[in-house]
């Protein structure tokens, strides 16, 4: 599988970038708007975000690893809440965690589809 940046070093570093964004979009005040007409939009960033992290880390990684990854990157999440928890400008949330957790199986699923019919790996 060609990454990105065909280069595994640059690959590995551009999802190091991706993780401190994700870390300080976290612990930051949010720049967003409130949502009034969509409940729990904010999910959808999670799921969305952890989603990306999963396929950008899963290209680096033999199918057999996909739930090493998952677990690192659901403990990653977990340990933003806990941060989020300490922060008087955050909360933190088990529904956050669920949905960072939905993300990392939508990619895994996504992954392993592209991997069955070799169009992956």
């Amino acid at each position: 599988m060609p990454y990105i940046f065909f280069n595994r070093q640059i690959h590995w570093i551009c999802g190091y970038v991706l993780l401190c964004a994700v870390l300080a979009g976290s612990v930051t005040t949010s720049p967003l708007p409130a949502p009034g007409y969509v409940s729990h939009a904010d999910k959808f960033i999670h799921a969305g975000a952890y989603a990306v992290l999963g396929l950008w880390f899963g290209q680096l990684l033999t199918t057999a690893k996909y739930w090493a990854l998952v677990t690192s990157l659901a403990a990653f999440g977990a340990a933003i809440e806990l941060v989020q928890f300490l922060l008087p400008h955050r909360t933190a949330s088990v529904l956050d965690l669920l949905a960072n957790l939905v993300g990392l199986l939508i990619a895994v699923f996504i992954l392993r589809y592209l991997s069955k019919f070799g169009l992956y790996r």
